[in-house]
């Protein structure tokens, strides 16, 4: 399943949150599998080399202009949908440039359902069912959460309200067989870093 098809289920929503096959994982539960035979060795021992030096990403979105700091373990890729700025995990190359692959971990922004009715909730100071959140103290984000969703682990970040991207998510996506290994720490920490150094700014004489 290509990357435009996991975005498209993404968008519907739905993420499980009962006692399913499925059900939810967070970010500090044990590894879904112990068989990772089937992740490349190229791919986990990667979780060994030092990042990358970081560069700046600006995009602009509406009225604004935002920017963040990613290490150039990461290659943009057009994701041909919503996911936009959208980056692949693939510290070995020196590419600018990279196709999709679903075996690799990806960074992206992006709309979804569950995001948004839980940023509602929060924002209004009711109970959020919808996610396991923590509160973060940053200008433009609510909280961060970890959940599984269609075959894929996700860390994500909430957009606030009046920001570029609005109760859109900010997060990485990953197999679920890498929870509670070293990759996962060490893609967890590009997205906090790149969290953390985002900031945004309005675009003089805009114009709809």
């Amino acid at each position: 399943m290509g990357f435009l098809d996991n975005i498209k289920k993404l968008l519907s929503g739905g993420m499980n949150t009962d006692n399913t096959e499925n059900n939810s994982v967070y970010s500090d539960a044990a590894p879904l599998s112990d068989d990772k035979k089937s992740i490349s060795d190229e791919l986990l021992k990667s979780a060994e080399l030092a990042p990358k030096p970081y560069f700046m990403v600006e995009s602009e979105y509406g009225p604004k202009r935002f920017f963040f700091e990613l290490s150039r373990d990461f290659i943009e890729f057009n994701s041909h949908s919503e996911a936009d700025p959208s980056y692949q995990y693939e510290p070995w190359s020196d590419e600018e440039f990279t196709g999709y692959n679903d075996d690799l971990p990806v960074m992206f922004i992006c709309p979804d359902d569950d995001i948004y009715d839980a940023s509602e909730s929060f924002e209004k100071g009711e109970p959020v069912d919808e996610l396991n959140i923590t509160e973060c103290e940053l200008s433009c984000f609510l909280y961060s959460t970890s959940f599984e969703k269609y075959g894929k682990l996700f860390y994500a970040y909430a957009f606030a309200s009046d920001t570029a991207r609005e109760t859109e998510m900010f997060c990485v996506q990953y197999d679920p067989r890498l929870a509670g290994t070293a990759l996962e720490k060490k893609l967890k920490a590009a997205l906090d870093h790149a969290v953390q150094s985002y900031r945004e700014e309005n675009i003089e004489g805009y114009t709809d």
